[in-house]
């Protein structure tokens, strides 16, 4: 059984809405890494995801 014109059709059309989904994905994964930058520069990457402390109002 061969697949019809609509179903072709429809995985392509999938095939494309998945691609944008991972660019965007992706987008914001870097927008998030950049704006974390100097916070990361500063403060150590491993210190940053290891140190059980957190200061959210520490410096404003």
């Amino acid at each position: 059984m061969s697949p019809s014109q609509s179903d072709i059709v429809l995985l392509w059309i999938l095939r494309l809405l998945a691609l944008i989904t991972s660019i965007i994905v992706v987008l914001i994964t870097g927008f998030l890494l950049l704006e974390a930058l100097p916070i990361l520069r500063q403060v150590g990457w491993l210190r940053f995801v290891s140190d059980p402390s957190w200061h959210p109002g520490e410096g404003l």
